[in-house]
């Protein structure tokens, strides 16, 4: 909820959103990346793109120029959560006969609700 609260707090616009987002995904230090230089430009255009809505959606404030260091230094944290969200689900799938999961949850993380869904 923190980290909600926290990025909620800079009132993103749509687009803001989305090209965080995109920073997000374009991690060129995942393994098994085919051209992750490819993907670290690509990160970089978006970032700079990032950069550049900011500014003009916040003209005049300075405001602007603190929000980018405040987003690329929540991103360690949001790949910690999606860590520990990979890990609950990978309990679930453990556990599940032990379970009641609503059907649409198991469907949607792959979990299994029966045998013959292994």
């Amino acid at each position: 909820m923190n980290f909600a609260n926290t990025l909620n707090s800079y009132g993103l616009s749509d687009t803001e959103i989305g090209l965080f987002s995109a920073m997000v995904l374009l991690a060129s230090d995942r393994s098994g990346l085919a051209e992750p230089k490819m993907i670290s430009r690509s990160r970089e255009r978006v970032a700079e793109a990032l950069r550049v809505q900011l500014v003009r959606s916040r003209a005049g404030s300075t405001q602007a120029l603190q929000l980018m260091p405040a987003l690329e230094a929540k991103i360690p944290e949001l790949r910690s959560l999606g860590a520990k969200h990979f890990s609950h689900l990978d309990w679930l799938r453990m556990n599940w006969t032990k379970l009641r999961l609503p059907p649409l949850f198991a469907e949607i993380f792959d979990i299994p609700k029966t045998e013959d869904d292994l």
